[in-house]
């Protein structure tokens, strides 16, 4: 039906790219770049979507600039910050829980907040390398 490629700005190109690292779907994700771009209820959004997902999905202003997102903290866009895995474990040890698994979600909260197993920890060495008098201790004090 379209053979003919449609053209699309390098805005477009580079929202796509974004979208696809946190949308679930190229769909989805062509859905968002097109609302961000056009306006969230302008009557383009639709099909412009769907050719945006025929055409710039391979295309190599996006695969390109979707590696350079994978390898920055961009990749990180909308996973939960730290606080917020920390409240979502936190909330999974109010539900009903084997006492076993119970511990596991306790475990792993502390890990994830640094109090338990995390590396850098402070480690005790109890290990005294100090030298102890070899005569008895009121036989080396001069009186």
């Amino acid at each position: 039906m379209f053979d003919t490629q449609v053209s699309f700005t390098d805005e477009e190109a580079e929202e796509y790219a974004k979208q696809l690292l946190i949308a679930e779907s190229p769909i989805e994700a062509a859905r968002a770049a097109c609302e961000n771009i056009l306006g969230e209820f302008d009557i383009k959004v639709g099909g412009r979507s769907l050719l945006m997902v025929k055409w710039l999905t391979d295309d190599p202003r996006v695969t390109g600039r979707l590696a350079s997102l994978r390898n920055s903290d961009a990749d990180l866009t909308g996973l939960p910050s730290k606080g917020e895995f920390a409240r979502a474990i936190w909330n999974q040890t109010k539900t009903p829980l084997d006492p076993e698994d119970k511990l596991k979600y306790f475990r792993l909260l502390g890990e994830t907040l640094g109090y338990v197993g995390t590396k850098g920890a402070v480690e005790i060495n109890n290990n005294n390398t100090a030298q102890l008098p070899s005569a008895p201790v009121y036989e080396v004090v001069d009186k």
